[in-house]
């Protein structure tokens, strides 16, 4: 049972770090990303994408899209549907 107790664990972890003020939150998410070595490669690739996704918006070759946006169109997606009902 050394498995349950670390997923209870985490989980009491997480509503502990929710409860905390939005600032707070920030702060720890920052700490919790610093915490964790990304592989070399995919930091690089991550670098270069970055480059070139703000080349494109500065460009005007894309445009960018409010997170309000984004985020009405995700939970669309990701409503519970009936079966049988499309995606």
């Amino acid at each position: 049972m050394v498995a349950s107790a670390h997923v209870e664990h985490r989980e009491e972890a997480r509503d502990d770090a929710m409860a905390l003020p939005e600032e707070e939150r920030e702060l720890l998410a920052v700490a919790l990303l610093d915490s964790v070595v990304p592989d070399p490669e995919w930091e690089e690739a991550w670098a270069t994408g970055c480059e070139c996704r703000l080349e494109e918006v500065r460009t005007g070759r894309v445009q960018s899209v409010p997170w309000a946006t984004v985020e009405a169109t995700l939970r669309a997606r990701l409503a519970p549907r009936p079966i049988g009902q499309p995606v």
